[in-house]
């Protein structure tokens, strides 16, 4: 048995990198963007395995996105039967949804600068009473 001080230990955390945690299910479509997305949150020091989901969503609704843009170039922003007017590719009503959801995941990673200063501010800033121009104190 030794005695004397206890060597002190110290939590060393592993920063990952994108080459190192790329599922085999990320679409080879959307695989540098999960790279710059990972990048960019662990330079920030937010990646963990809590927002690989949202990653994950983040990533399906741009794959799914990509795709549909892709299928309106093939054939036409347009369908056209015999005797039928003309109707929208059904790819627009997916790709409409695929954007929302980009959107929401996109801000749901700090993705967009705007989200970024609300999470800086604080989502709800409090209301100064003394400001009241109102107030029983002025009468």
């Amino acid at each position: 048995m030794k005695t004397g001080p206890k060597p002190r230990l110290a939590v060393v955390a592993k920063t990952a990198t994108p080459d190192e945690v790329t599922p085999a299910w990320v679409p080879r479509n959307v695989k540098p963007d999960w790279a710059r997305i990972v990048t960019q949150l662990v330079a920030r020091g937010l990646f963990d395995d809590g927002k690989v989901d949202v990653i994950a969503a983040y990533l399906s609704a741009l794959s799914t996105m990509r795709r549909c843009q892709r299928a309106i170039e093939r054939q036409g922003a347009f369908f056209k039967k015999a005797g039928e007017a003309p109707k929208p590719h059904p790819a627009f009503a997916l790709m409409a949804e695929a954007e929302k959801r980009l959107r929401l995941n996109a801000s749901r990673l700090g993705l967009i600068e705007e989200s970024r200063d609300v999470a800086r501010k604080g989502a709800v800033q409090s209301l100064d009473v003394d400001d009241d121009d109102f107030g029983e104190d002025d009468v």
